[in-house]
């Protein structure tokens, strides 16, 4: 019997903190609400959330770049063209009349 007394005493207890505890956390979130830190703690939050959108959208973009230029890198380079054989410009006599001296 003694021991369902204590229970209940303690069960009690725990109710009254818990209803406190609620009380105090309505209080706190009212007090909040009527001085507008919410509000700048949300307009925070939204500017916080739109720059590191920014972020990885540049990350992205810098990822792709550089994945870009690894695959151009590891692509084989063409090989120079060679000089077609026979299709050149005919080439100049090989003396030219002297210069006439006056």
């Amino acid at each position: 019997m003694a021991d369902k007394g204590r229970n209940d005493r303690i069960t009690q207890l725990v109710r009254e903190v818990e209803n406190v505890a609620r009380q105090l956390r309505n209080e706190i979130r009212k007090r909040v609400q009527e001085t507008g830190i919410l509000k700048r703690w949300e307009a925070t939050a939204n500017q916080l959330r739109k720059q590191a959108a920014t972020v990885a959208a540049q990350v992205e973009k810098y990822a792709r770049e550089v994945r870009q230029e690894l695959e151009k890198s590891s692509r084989p380079k063409a090989k120079p063209a060679t000089k077609a054989k026979g299709t050149s410009r005919p080439k100049r006599p090989a003396s030219r009349p002297a210069p006439s001296a006056m």
